[in-house]
This record gives structure tokens, C-alpha cells and sequence, in this order.
């Protein structure tokens, strides 16, 4: 049995405009489709430095230990943090607990949204993929990760509803053509962390490839 993924682009770009389509067929696909919780929204009341300070969010109901914290802002996002305090009110936040600054905090006073990483059971091989592909209706962050729950390449950041597409730079006749970065090269995904960044709406999120079980 073979399955096929397929991208159809219609695109218009100054003068031009076209219709395409892109096929890439495997031996399996894989699928995940998941509710993604609520985000916290609350302030960056207090930036210590560039990866940690205290967000002041009332009724929080985060706790130390509770897990990986993803942040959200307008304009940028960061992963892999760690609760270290709490009280009622604000909650600290600091990166270096859970292994490594993951970019630049906002500045100080900034509104910001917190999401409890959901945690997903995945197989993907990312040296084995023909065509990867991901949508949320939510601004989304997957953290994929291996047997060890180390970081597998760098996250895929989704925009709402913006569709991420990645497939193989060979074709179904073994022609190469021009060559996207595999986004998830090295070792076996078995886990995904994912995180959005609505307070006020449970996200959709799907997760799709189609891979060579033979390679």
C-alpha cells in the first residue's frame, strides 16, 4: 500500500500567477490530531534577564515541578522554561532550569500568554519522510523530541491557521529538485511537546507525514 501527500499551491507574485501541484508518496503515514489547552494570560511583571522573571497572572494555576512552560507575545515566542516560585498572583519563570536560553524575554511590562507543554505520543523518522505537514488554528509551538526527550532539531513554530509544509527534495521519479531544510533530521521523534498561545480558545492541531518504512 502507498500513500501519497500532496501540496497544491496557487500563487500570485507580481506579474505572475500559477497553479501547482506537488506530490510525494510513501509506504506509511502517520497522523496526530490534538486539543491543545488554554493558555495563562497575565504580564511580564518583572524581567530579571534575558530568560527568566515573574509573570503576574491572578488565579494561575501553575506550581513548581507542574512542568515545561511555553511563552507567547506579540511578535515572538520562547520555549523550555520552568517554574521556580509562585504565589496566587505571579509565578517566576526561568529557562536555565530546564536546560538553555531559548531567545530574548520581552521587555518588562509586556502582556504575555503561558501554555503548559501537552504532551504527545509520535513516530517519525525524520530521515525517512517524503512529505511533513502541520496546522493549528492557534499560534502553536511544536518541541519535538527523542526516546530521551532531547530536543530533535529546532522547533516548528506555526502562526494560526499557516500551514507548515515540508517534503523531500526528491521526487516520485527520483528527480532532485531544489532542496528545503528537513526539519527534522537526527534521531527518531517519539514525543511532541506542543503549546498555543490562546487564552481564550481551546487549539486544533494536526500533524501529518508520509514516510518510507523501508528506506
Amino acid at each position: 500500500m502507498s500513500f501519497t501527500g500532496r501540496i497544491t499551491s496557487s500563487v500570485v507574485c507580481g506579474a505572475m500567477s500559477a497553479a501547482s501541484q506537488t506530490d510525494r508518496t510513501g509506504g506509511a503515514a502517520n497522523n496526530i490530531s490534538e486539543p491543545i489547552p488554554v493558555a495563562v494570560a497575565g504580564v511580564l511583571s518583572t524581567r530579571t534577564d534575558n530568560d527568566s522573571g515573574i509573570v503576574t497572572s491572578a488565579g494561575h494555576s501553575f506550581t513548581e515541578g507542574t512542568g515545561t512552560l511555553f511563552i507567547f507575545w506579540a511578535g515572538g515566542c520562547a520555549w523550555r522554561y520552568d517554574e521556580t516560585a509562585h504565589d496566587a498572583n505571579t509565578f517566576t519563570i526561568d529557562v536555565g532550569v530546564n536546560g538553555g536560553s531559548t531567545g530574548v524575554l520581552p521587555v518588562e511590562g509586556s502582556s504575555v500568554t503561558v501554555c503548559l507543554g501537552t504532551s504527545l505520543v509520535a513516530s517519525i523518522d525524520g530521515d525517512n519522510m517524503k512529505m511533513l505537514a502541520a496546522l493549528c488554528d492557534q499560534r502553536c509551538i511544536l518541541y519535538c523530541r527523542d526516546v530521551s526527550s532531547v530536543l530533535v532539531a529546532t522547533p516548528i513554530v506555526l502562526g494560526a491557521n499557516d500551514a507548515f509544509v515540508w517534503r523531500s527534495p526528491t521526487d516520485d521519479n527520483g528527480n532532485v529538485t531544489t532542496s528545503y531544510t528537513n526539519p527534522l533530521t537526527g534521531n527518531p521523534v517519539t514525543s511532541i511537546l506542543a503549546a498555543q498561545a490562546s487564552s481564550t480558545a481551546i487549539a486544533a492541531l494536526q500533524v501529518s507525514h508520509v514516510y518510507d518504512p523501508t528506506p
